[in-house]
């Protein structure tokens, strides 16, 4: 008989249904603060602007909670450089998973694009690829062709 299918590698962040695995730790998707602070540690930073921030500067992480209601609803990894005064001071490193899908931070867009990718309609350099309930995007900087963020999302708020 065929040997069994392998599951896919392990990766750095994860993407799946229901869930978020960052560093081998599972993050209930969407998350509340005390869920983000249970398996990240308490952030460095909080910014209170359209949305409450919170900033894990040492990992490159930072996630959006709506400002009315307890509920963590984008986890953002930085990777490349944006100037916002909630981006980590630390980028992210490492590997990415949606579903099946492996990447690094350092692939380049073709390799993702493979993955099931797709360019956003509205925005210039964004691709997404969507399982509901949740989605997954990555920005795309072309002049030095490489990525600057990647983000999992709460598709329908």
């Amino acid at each position: 008989p065929p040997p069994p299918p392998q599951a896919p590698p392990a990766c750095d962040v994860l993407g799946e249904q229901d869930a978020v695995t960052i560093h081998g730790k599972k993050i209930p998707f969407p998350a509340t603060r005390q869920q983000m602070v249970d398996a990240l540690g308490e952030p460095d930073r909080t910014l209170d602007l359209a949305n409450t921030i919170f900033v894990w500067d040492k990992l490159g992480i930072y996630a959006y909670r709506y400002p009315d209601r307890d509920v963590v609803h984008d986890i953002s990894f930085a990777v490349g450089d944006e100037d916002y005064k909630f981006i980590p001071k630390t980028k992210f490193k490492g590997s990415i998973g949606v579903l099946e899908a492996r990447f690094s931070t350092t692939s380049d867009l073709k390799e993702i694009l493979k993955q099931g990718f797709v360019e956003e309609t509205i925005l210039p350099d964004m691709y997404r690829r969507d399982f509901p309930p949740h989605g997954a995007t990555f920005a795309w900087d072309p002049e030095a062709k490489k990525m600057i963020r990647f983000t999992v999302t709460l598709l329908n708020p």
